[in-house]
């Protein structure tokens, strides 16, 4: 049963925040320190573990020691990627020694990136000591749109996995609608159950849950408070649906 956890109340004026639209763009001016540390990939996974929920699948974590060489010295598969919900910035994807896509950069705006990261496109077999190189490079930078605002930067490695991924959106504790960011394939209803755990534990009012898949278990990757409404049929419903968590915080 879903109860609202007070925690996640927000200083956000209900009386003004009729869309959806309006909630992001009131909901990412908040510099709650609260609010801000579940765009950090390391607590968040912490989170996670301390309320049994189903982790991604990281093997290493630090906000200090970027030294990753013992950690993967075994390892021809993996990804190394910043800690804060980076839209796919700063991620290095590794298969067989080799990047299975190009690493994105497009979000550092202005910052001069080092020549090297000219070489790291699809296909670049790619030495772990260049990977902590850009890490460290990266470390320093702060992402456009304040994707990085008051996140003390660190590093993440994980197990590489299945890239199939189900968005879940939840308000006031019930399934609203999914879709796919990669793939296909995932038993949704499954999928759904999930997310309504996450949802019943965490008491969030709203907020999309990244499902997704590894060792024949599906996991929670991340979940977002102010998440983007790409799809347009999820968009739709969320729209729909949006005065009844307006009426919940204003009643």
């Amino acid at each position: 049963m879903w109860n609202y956890n007070n925690e996640w109340t927000c200083e956000l004026d209900w009386n003004k925040i009729t869309t959806p639209e309006i909630y992001k763009k009131e909901h990412v001016k908040l510099k709650n320190d609260k609010i801000i540390n579940y765009s950090d990939k390391i607590f968040l996974y912490n989170y996670f573990k301390a309320n049994n929920i189903p982790t991604p699948p990281i093997i290493y974590y630090s906000y200090d020691d970027y030294d990753i060489r013992e950690v993967l010295k075994d390892k021809k598969d993996y990804v190394v990627k910043p800690n804060h919900l980076c839209t796919q910035q700063g991620i290095f994807i590794v298969k067989n020694g080799k990047l299975l896509k190009a690493v994105m950069t497009q979000a550092l705006g202005s910052y001069k990136l080092p020549e090297y990261f000219k070489k790291f496109k699809r296909g670049y077999e790619i030495k772990v000591e260049e990977i902590i190189d850009a890490m460290i490079f990266l470390k320093g930078c702060k992402m456009s749109k304040n994707l990085s605002d008051g996140i003390r930067s660190g590093i993440i490695v994980e197990e590489l996995r299945d890239k199939t991924e189900l968005k879940v959106f939840c308000l006031l504790g019930e399934i609203l609608c999914s879709y796919y960011m990669k793939g296909k394939g995932f038993n949704i209803s499954s999928c759904e159950e999930l997310a309504k755990i996450v949802c019943e534990k965490t008491g969030i009012d709203f907020v999309r849950i990244d499902i997704i898949k590894h060792d024949d278990e599906y996991r929670v990757g991340e979940f977002t408070l102010n998440p983007y409404l790409s799809d347009k049929e999820c968009r739709d419903i969320i729209r729909n649906n949006w005065e009844q968590l307006q009426n919940f915080h204003i009643n």
